[in-house]
């Protein structure tokens, strides 16, 4: 057991160039500040320093450092090792797949069948691919009895399988998404660029540049629809900062993103992504 004087404690935890380095060891190994904060102390403890600290000094402060590229080399090294694992598909797992999916309740639920439970997997990257199908299909203790992880590994795992799709998510909302979903969202980022291109200097822009955006969108049925609300078209685009009825196109316009929105939002609840 490693006891630690606490006014060490105290000085060793106020001090910037620790929570420095321990905002870097959370990143890294992507854990919480609170762990990486303990893995750090006791690091520092069982091999760099000794329970008589008082101030902070220039060796004190490298010690820090060191520390924590140990343990960052700790975990890459342990990555390195898992990840050469996960690769190695398990060849039962393999066999089973489309059996497994077709009765897998959770899936079903998302209308998920085997062809797009192989296309999500395919989706992240090769070494997280086996992990990501074992966990869908298997749940979290069956994956980490197979895998023998603790609970820490795990979810560091799954963190980075997060981070993944989070970061690529304009591939996984490409291949995921149907003709039509694309399309309503298509048409509500339409919406976007139209607001952002009056809203950046509303009393200077051109009827010119307001008619040309618009004519090359007309097909798209929002603005269709908030052009319908117009009594006299042709003098909206004539005189764009001067007829009044301009009000009431921007107002059914951003009613129709709203109905857009809300039927994106509904789709995604559907889908569960």
């Amino acid at each position: 057991m490693i006891r630690i004087n606490n006014e060490t404690i105290e000085v060793i935890t106020g001090s910037e160039v620790f929570k420095k380095n321990v905002s870097i060891l959370a990143s890294t190994t992507h854990t919480t500040r609170q762990d990486a904060e303990q893995e750090l102390l006791v690091e520092l403890f069982l091999s760099r320093l000794d329970d008589n600290i008082t101030e902070m000094d220039t060796a004190t402060s490298k010690s820090i450092v060191f520390a924590r590229k140990d343990l960052e080399r700790d975990y890459y090294t342990e990555l390195a090792k898992q990840q050469k694992y996960e690769v190695e598909y398990d060849n039962e797992l393999l066999e089973n797949v489309a059996e497994l999916v077709s009765t897998n309740s959770y899936l079903k639920d998302y209308e998920i069948d085997n062809d797009k439970f192989n296309l999500i997997v395919s989706l992240f990257h090769s070494t997280q691919q086996n992990f990501v199908a074992r966990l869908l299909l298997t749940g979290q203790e069956a994956t980490q009895e197979f895998t023998h992880d603790s609970t820490k590994v795990f979810n560091q795992k799954l963190s980075r399988v997060e981070q993944y799709a989070r970061t690529h998510q304009g591939k996984f909302r490409t291949k995921l998404l149907t003709p039509y979903d694309l399309e309503l969202q298509a048409m509500s980022d339409a919406i976007d660029e139209f607001f952002s291109l009056y809203e950046a200097d509303p009393e200077l822009i051109s009827n010119k540049v307001i008619k040309d955006y618009f004519t090359s969108h007309q097909d798209m049925y929002p603005f269709a629809e908030a052009l319908d609300v117009v009594h006299y078209q042709g003098k909206l685009f004539d005189d764009w900062r001067g007829y009044t009825e301009r009000s009431s196109f921007l107002l059914e316009l951003n009613n129709q993103q709203q109905v857009l929105l809300d039927r994106i939002a509904e789709r995604k609840a559907q889908r569960g992504y």
